[in-house]
């Protein structure tokens, strides 16, 4: 592919005569939809509220121009062309879409294909309990999708495909860009998305200078994309763009030289690809304190299913208990698990909190129905979306005879009406092995494999 030398200016457009297509002016904020000024703001200048002005009309036209048959013409010969869920097929597209949320494609690849050789249709998936759905999903987070994957199924298998981005948006867990998807992908119909990748291409190509997390921005992206996906190839338009935001248009690092947008793209001719797209301030995590119950009868430990919602809803669960937020766990040795970069949390940790472990009164009680007790040497963190969660797991050796004086003790202090539902609905004794076939959350795999 042939590379554009980098302008030593910032030309705000080609001539006519060049090869390429003439870039137009981008909007550099939410109100500002007509070519920019080289004049300097004012101190004093604001943008004028983005929510009550459209974007320009004209400009979207002229920024349609060339920019479909250069991705199209790009993704046929460097695009991803292997991926096992590339089928014209709605429900193949669908599970994919649904798995790559928040989800790497290296990390799903595997969990793909096993979940597509046990639930090869909609009508297996929908024939099953979520009990056989979960072992298949374990371990890849954000179970709320594997249950309203599981949800839509049944809807499907009764009604059939939708057969409009409008239609699909009604099924529980799929939202506007991943209908888009599903409809472009696996029914070859129109389909506009707005996934992670095509924020960052858009906001650098554009230089978008407002934060694409936030709705008014999202707003206007929305309407750039509709005007930017062709009528004809929505599809491959849309695996170009994904392509594009995977491949070359990185978070970091982007490969700029062998972009095909590069002529035009104004972070690029800005030398500001690093400064876009505009990010958020740093999330705030709250801080939460458990103690995670390992409650054992010879080879079995207790296990407890917690309803759905929640944030392992219809999973099963170590039993967990809360500590006060003024009560942090002891600065033992801390093992992250489940983190979105693996990083230590750095959580400011009291120096003594056994004293809040042994008079917790189900610990109390558990402990006298124990021949051993034991506290492992590490805690363990694990990162959900705003929070930082810190679990300090306890072991308890049942003496013989205790086994269903523990299950009785549970069931009273566990299985009970909250705000009118119930917010753990059973209990079991099983082996580790059979509670990881059962399909575990990965910070439960941690704890039992770890102490």
């Amino acid at each position: 592919m042939s590379t554009i030398d980098k302008p030593t200016q910032k030309p705000r457009h080609l001539t006519q005569s060049d090869s390429k297509p003439a870039p137009h002016p981008a909007p550099r904020s939410l109100a500002d939809a007509k070519p920019r000024s080289t004049e300097p703001k004012s101190a004093g200048s604001k943008f004028a509220k983005p929510a009550s002005l459209p974007i320009d009309a004209d400009l979207l036209s002229g920024l349609k121009t060339g920019i479909a048959p250069r991705l199209l013409a790009w993704q046929l010969a460097h695009g991803r062309h292997d991926l096992p869920w590339q089928v014209p097929e709605p429900y193949a597209v669908w599970v994919s879409e649904i798995m790559l949320q928040q989800t790497q494609v290296k990390t799903v690849l595997g969990y793909y294909e096993r979940f597509m050789q046990r639930f090869a249709t909609a009508q297996d998936l929908a024939k099953v309990s979520f009990d056989e759905v979960a072992p298949y999903w374990a371990g890849l987070g954000y179970y709320a999708r594997a249950r309203n994957l599981h949800k839509a199924a049944k809807l499907v298998a009764e009604q059939g495909f939708p057969g409009t981005v409008a239609g699909w948006q009604e099924l529980p867990g799929i939202g506007r860009s991943t209908a888009g998807a599903i409809h472009a992908l696996g029914q070859g119909g129109y389909g506009p998305i707005m996934d992670g990748n095509v924020k960052r291409v858009l906001s650098r190509w554009l230089a978008f200078d407002q934060d694409p997390k936030k709705a008014a921005a999202q707003k206007v992206l929305w309407q750039i994309a509709e005007q930017l996906t062709p009528k004809d190839n929505s599809g491959r338009y849309a695996q170009a763009l994904m392509d594009l935001g995977s491949i070359i248009c990185t978070r970091s690092k982007p490969r700029c030289t062998l972009c095909p947008l590069q002529a035009d793209c104004q972070a690029y001719i800005e030398d500001k690809t690093d400064q876009f797209p505009i990010k958020s301030a740093p999330t705030k995590f709250k801080q939460r304190y458990s103690i995670a119950l390992k409650i054992t009868a010879g080879d079995q430990l207790l296990w407890l299913k917690a309803v759905s919602p929640g944030i392992w809803g219809e999973l099963w669960c170590l039993p967990l208990i809360d500590l006060p937020l003024g009560v942090p766990l002891e600065p033992q040795k801390s093992v992250p698990i489940a983190s979105l970069d693996q990083n230590e949390l750095g959580l400011d940790l009291a120096s003594d909190s056994s004293e809040a472990f042994e008079s917790h009164p189900l610990v109390q009680q558990l402990i006298s129905l124990s021949s051993d007790v034991h506290k492992p040497e590490q805690t363990l963190n694990h990162r959900l979306t705003h929070i930082a969660w810190q679990i300090q797991p306890m072991s308890f050796s049942l003496a013989p005879g205790q086994k269903d004086a523990a299950m009785r003790l549970l069931r009273t202090f566990f299985i009970y009406e909250e705000k009118g539902a119930l917010k753990f609905s059973e209990l079991m004794w099983m082996s580790a092995e059979q509670a990881i076939d059962s399909g575990l959350p990965k910070p439960m795999v941690s704890l039992i494999e770890s102490t």
